[in-house]
């Protein structure tokens, strides 16, 4: 079964609630995570196990 990439934006008490629900979906892989903070960025796409972690908003959807 191939997974499906999803990528969130921000890292507010929504985001993180959905990205703990990903984690349960077999085909989902949380790709990436993006926020106007990159250390913020950073520390979601760790505790989310995210491949990415973007800075700013624009280089998640300029990313692929």
């Amino acid at each position: 079964m191939s997974k499906i990439n999803w990528g969130i934006i921000g890292c507010g008490n929504i985001a993180r609630k959905f990205a703990s629900d990903l984690a349960l979906i077999e085909s989902a892989n949380l790709y990436a995570v993006a926020s106007r903070n990159i250390e913020k960025a950073a520390r979601f796409a760790d505790q989310h196990h995210s491949n990415n972690a973007y800075g700013s908003y624009d280089e998640l959807f300029n990313d692929g």
